[in-house]
């Protein structure tokens, strides 16, 4: 979806601004929205003094402007960091039922990856079936549990691993409040979009709750470096 529809749906008011820029210099990428209050008005003030200059972006501009910044970055959990204590909820035979970070990783090798939301097309066609395409592997390589942790409630999460054949095979986290997010440093503002707070897409390997890889994706949108295949790499460049 590009930054003129979402605003169209969510922003009217800086419709014009945007229809400016785009009939002169193409459409911008929608990253720009997952930014706190503050910066999404530095966007619109750089977008204005663009046009007033009769030029497009900059591809630095662009890059710090959606780029994950320094303190944002320090504010995140590290590698070699413990989990944080926090309550999921997953879905069982008898229905929902609580379960915590010691319950999941504990004395455990443990691969997890997150996404902003189960169902959109990057963590549906790509992010997902990664982790599935490559379950044999990681079970190989000692995983114990591949686990999936999502801002949605515990009933979309179970509709989802229902419909992309992976309810068997990945334990999906439902962290309805965004407390695990947040608690990590995670979070990410898709207020704009109407989303609320979500999580940053990232993936990472977890022995007994303390964070041996971690792989955080500077853009939400695309599943690369949290990918199944470069958390098969980093484990196998880990053990040699």
């Amino acid at each position: 979806m590009l930054i003129n529809d979402v605003f169209q749906m969510f922003k009217p008011d800086l419709q014009k601004l945007l229809d400016d820029y785009t009939a002169r210099f193409g459409a911008l990428p929608v990253a720009l929205l997952f930014r706190d209050p503050s910066m999404t008005r530095r966007i619109f003030e750089i977008i204005e003094l663009a046009l007033e200059q009769d030029r497009p972006l900059t591809r630095a501009e662009i890059f710090a402007l959606t780029r994950t910044n320094t303190a944002e970055r320090a504010a995140m959990i590290q590698v070699g960091d413990t989990l944080p204590d926090a309550a999921f909820l997953t879905m069982t035979s008898s229905g929902p039922q609580h379960i915590s970070v010691e319950d999941v990783f504990a004395h455990k090798c443990v691969v997890l990856f997150a996404i902003p939301g189960a169902f959109n097309p990057t963590s549906h066609y790509f992010h997902l079936p990664g982790y599935l395409d490559h379950y044999e592997a990681f079970k190989a390589r000692g995983v114990d549990t591949i686990a999936c942790t999502a801002v949605n409630d515990v009933f979309v999460l179970d509709d989802w691993a229902v419909a992309s054949g992976a309810r068997d095979k990945i334990t999906f986290l439902s962290d309805g409040n965004g407390d695990f997010a947040s608690a990590l440093g995670m979070s990410l503002n898709a207020r704009p979009l109407g989303l609320g707070s979500r999580s940053i897409r990232y993936s990472m390997l977890v022995r007994n709750i303390r964070i041996d890889i971690l792989h955080v994706e500077d853009d939400s949108r695309v599943a690369e470096v949290s990918s199944a295949s470069a958390m098969i790499e980093a484990m196998s460049a880990l053990v040699h």
